[in-house]
């Protein structure tokens, strides 16, 4: 009941209905706690982590995860620390402290690396990226970008590879690189036609360095895709009932803000 209860918060996060899912990962992981599973305990306080850091709560998605990291070690269970490692690093990358974020996660790659988890080496190499970026290290940022890429399209996460994809068209973009880039946002676009964006990992973002890279080619198509992704972020916040947390949601991630002062000057 636990796992089942956690995998529909899973569902309702990819379905950007945060509030229900919140309260499946908290009944989740007062189940595991009832019946002292302590193994799978981990599993609700990352996802409660994650989807707090995606609302912009951060001070209590960094309680969850550092539990989390805490109680994977006690375990010794080094797959889930994996993930709560580049969770961390992720975290610390949308507050804006780079070195922190990329600390964690190279701590993040190399115990993927080690016990052979291209799944969480292709989470960390992502954030790697994030961190080397942040710190105007574009090179480096793009290599990182480039690897996690490769990566989930060997192990065929090809819905995950579009936030490799657009992250290393912004890299390319910041390099004044912008035919590149422009290739890279065709490959999204025609993606997103054919799939949908739902089920990666921030599918926002993804709308946003599109907008970025078409507004610089003074593409038209620059004003639809921004369109759209203001639309799925107003529809996304008109299902937090909370109004601190639709607040916090809409202002405290750094994409969600950036897609609507894009909007509001268009």
């Amino acid at each position: 009941e636990g796992v089942a209860t956690n995998n529909l918060g899973l569902v309702l996060t990819d379905q950007g209905d945060y509030v229900r899912a919140l309260k499946h990962y908290r009944q989740a992981l007062d189940l595991f706690r009832q019946i002292g599973d302590r193994r799978n305990e981990v599993l609700p306080l990352a996802n409660l982590g994650w989807i707090l850091a995606g609302l912009g709560d951060h001070v209590r998605s960094r309680e969850y995860f550092e539990q989390g990291l805490q109680l994977t070690r006690e375990v010794g269970n080094q797959s889930h620390e994996c993930g709560i490692l580049s969770n961390l690093g992720w975290l610390h990358h949308l507050t804006g402290d780079n070195e922190k974020a990329l600390d964690y996660s190279r701590q993040a790659l190399s115990l993927a690396q080690t016990i052979g988890s291209q799944r969480w080496e292709g989470y960390a190499l992502i954030n790697v990226g994030h961190s080397q970026a942040g710190l105007g290290r574009l090179a480096e940022a793009a290599e990182a970008y480039r690897q996690s890429l490769d990566l989930r399209r060997e192990i065929g996460q090809h819905q995950l590879a579009m936030d490799a994809l657009a992250s290393l068209a912004q890299v390319h973009l910041a390099e004044g690189n912008l035919d590149r880039a422009l290739t890279q946002v065709e490959e999204i676009l025609a993606f997103e036609d054919a799939h949908g964006l739902d089920g990666t990992e921030e599918p926002l973002r993804i709308y946003l360095s599109c907008v970025q890279v078409l507004q610089a080619a003074n593409d038209p198509r620059a004003g639809e895709v921004l369109d759209t992704a203001y639309r799925k972020l107003q529809k996304r916040a008109a299902r937090i009932d909370d109004e601190a947390l639709r607040r916090s949601f809409l202002e405290n991630v750094p994409a969600h803000r950036e897609i609507i002062e894009a909007w509001e000057i268009k």
